[in-house]
């Protein structure tokens, strides 16, 4: 509700009106739509490493329950999310709690991380946790001593061990990514049986893929283009200069390299419309970042 009323407020508006889909005014316009949920297990890799995420959480949550962080939110470490964390955090009578706030806001990082790894797999969890070490790491504190734990120690060892992000978003590296994200294998098999089907009924089709990342959307396009010429799949993203990925391989070291998940300027975005549109491109992967 704060950003919604920073837009009305930045806007000067004046009067908001809202309509359904099912409204008088809309509903002629609107197609019909169908909704099917595919659900997709995670690898046992990210399983491994969702394992080591909540080793390191439950003890942190526990100290919040026992300092009344988390007396509004009942409920199981396990169900905890990063939004119901905020709220907790947002509503504590601790605001000037410094050593409080610390706690929460280690928290969240490994909730985000653990997050990431089911959405997005666990190449976006690892930047998650990278960032956070880039942050913390080698400073005294809270967070640069959970940074030398064992148990953190242990998490980022393993999940270094089980992805490398030592290749490019590409095609030559498509195998890779579905192994260790099974989303992407779905979402790949999904659209090779749709325009397989489009093809054999001579029919031309078009498909919108969204994500909530942009580093996933270029793991996804990344994917997807090795089922060229079926699939033509290009990204679709915001104007922002995007962010840098940087990456250790341990918790005590500076990181050593450095890739930028570019934005696309208007003229850019207007030239992809045009190409799916023509049919040049028959997926467009997008994200609202």
């Amino acid at each position: 509700m704060k950003g919604i009323q920073t837009v009305i407020d930045n806007l000067g508006v004046s009067k908001i009106e809202a309509r359904l889909d099912t409204d008088s005014e809309v509903k002629p316009y609107v197609h019909d739509r169908s909704f099917e949920i595919i659900t997709v297990e995670q690898c046992s890799a990210a399983n491994t490493i969702e394992k080591l995420l909540n080793k390191n959480l439950n003890p942190l949550i526990d100290m919040l329950r026992e300092r009344k962080g988390l007396s509004k939110f009942p409920g199981t470490n396990v169900s905890l999310s990063s939004y119901v964390l905020l709220l907790a955090q947002q509503s504590s009578n601790n605001n000037r709690n410094f050593s409080l706030n610390q706690q929460y806001n280690v928290v969240s990082v490994l909730l985000k991380a653990k997050e990431s790894l089911g959405q997005n797999g666990i190449k976006m969890a690892r930047n998650k946790l990278s960032n956070f070490m880039e942050q913390y790491g080698g400073k005294g504190g809270y967070a640069g001593k959970i940074l030398q734990s064992d148990s953190f120690m242990e998490l980022w060892s393993t999940i270094v061990k089980l992805q490398d992000t030592g290749k490019s978003y590409s095609q030559d590296n498509a195998e890779d990514l579905k192994l260790n994200n099974p989303k992407l294998e779905k979402l790949e098999f999904v659209l090779k049986e749709h325009f397989e089907r489009a093809k054999a009924c001579n029919e031309s089709s078009r498909a919108i893929v969204f994500s909530q990342f942009r580093e996933s959307v270029e793991e996804i396009v990344g994917v997807l283009r090795k089922s060229a010429p079926l699939i033509q799949a290009t990204k679709f993203v915001g104007q922002g200069s995007g962010t840098s990925i940087e990456d250790s391989s341990t918790p005590t070291t500076k990181r050593t390299t450095t890739s930028k998940v570019a934005g696309m300027n208007q003229k850019e975005q207007q030239q992809v419309i045009r190409d799916f549109r023509d049919g040049k491109h028959n997926v467009l992967v997008c994200t609202c970042e």
